[in-house]
């Protein structure tokens, strides 16, 4: 396909050039003098006559018109080279994005080996909106037609027993992802929006056969559900979160914030710290910053800047230190930054009352 796209584009380009250059030709002839006649056929009689051009104007026009010709086809060329410098350089994210949304939903699948198990899949889809913020992509994959497309097909492929997903849109969410509900069985929670302009929000999915739904908390940056697990009868804790982005101390300050306050909110629904100590907790999502800023410190329980340290007795008195699930994975990556490489923002924690069994490969 590649072979043949690029063939037809050629062809496209050169047929331009070709039209530019023509028109370039007829209107240097018209300049110089030199009148275009056309027969009637029914009239033999011609309506103006040709005029002669002397030699040294003729010789001056091919010479513009050779100028302009080489000016027109830089021009034209400077776009289309352009484009196809970008897609040698995705060409390689194509074929492999392509090639892991259409390969066998088994190997998507995150294997459940026993009734103790469950799986969590956290995914920022992108909102519909923030496509142009990605200029260097292009532009036919930041369509939300194409996306939702992939979308369709790789989310439920996943099978997982709770989908965390970020930058849903409000006022779309029924068009946008209803057929998790409708053909794959999810109970989904919404994330209610922190106003009337900002609809992007988070939505929980979890299959109604693993868990139960217990309670559920709305904070402006993150949705905590309260779940049961049907097999073992332990109480689970979910917490998608979408911490603010943006660089700077201060933008580190407020994820910190955020962070701390959904899980004193989550802790405030035990009695107690033994059964806090003993409830899965899950904390998922775009934290919108590396491993090595104030958010994650607190929540590993380790010494950091920016009041992490203080902060960091507090995650422990709720439910113990969390782990990374992808700390020793390695290749591991979230997205693709613009002009740099790999990295990661988004994260999977779990409390000490889980153990972390296998990994789904990380997507290109």
């Amino acid at each position: 396909e590649w072979g043949d796209s690029s063939q037809r584009e050629w062809a496209d380009i050169l047929s331009s050039v070709n039209d530019i250059c023509n028109h370039f030709h007829r209107t240097i002839k018209l300049a110089l003098g030199e009148t275009q006649h056309y027969f009637d056929a029914s009239n033999s009689s011609t309506s103006q006559m040709q005029t002669p051009i002397p030699m040294a104007q003729t010789l001056q026009g091919w010479a513009l018109w050779s100028i302009l010709s080489v000016a027109a086809s830089f021009f034209m060329l400077r776009k289309p080279l352009k484009l196809l410098k970008w897609r040698g350089h995705y060409k390689y994210r194509r074929e492999c994005m392509m090639r892991t949304v259409s390969q066998d939903e088994e190997e998507l699948r995150l294997p459940l080996c026993s009734q103790n198990q469950f799986s969590v899949v956290s995914f920022n889809t992108l909102v519909r909106w923030y496509y142009h913020w990605h200029s260097h992509t292009p532009e036919e994959w930041r369509s939300w037609d194409h996306r939702h497309r992939l979308l369709r097909r790789l989310l439920p492929a996943f099978n997982a027993s709770v989908l965390c997903l970020q930058e849903v849109n409000h006022p779309t969410f029924e068009e946008d992802f209803g057929f998790l509900r409708r053909r794959h069985g999810y109970r989904a929670v919404l994330q209610r929006p922190a106003g009337r302009r900002f609809t992007m929000v988070c939505a929980t999915f979890f299959d109604p056969a693993a868990f139960a739904l217990e309670w559920e908390d709305h904070r402006s940056r993150a949705l905590l559900l309260g779940l049961r697990h049907r097999a073992t009868g332990r109480p689970v804790v979910v917490v998608n979160a979408h911490l603010k982005g943006g660089p700077g101390r201060e933008a580190a300050r407020d994820r910190l914030a955020q962070l701390r306050s959904a899980l004193r909110r989550a802790a405030r629904r035990f009695a107690n710290p033994p059964e806090r100590y003993r409830a899965g907790v899950v904390v998922a999502g775009d934290f919108n910053c590396g491993a090595a800023e104030p958010p994650h410190a607190f929540l590993r329980g380790e010494e950091g800047e920016d009041g992490a340290a203080a902060a960091a007795a507090g995650a422990a008195a709720l439910f113990g230190p969390l782990r990374d699930a992808h700390a020793g994975v390695p290749g591991h990556a979230s997205y693709w930054a613009k002009g740099g490489g790999p990295g990661v923002i988004d994260f999977v924690y779990h409390s000490a009352a889980l153990a972390a069994s296998c990994f789904l490969d990380a997507l290109p």
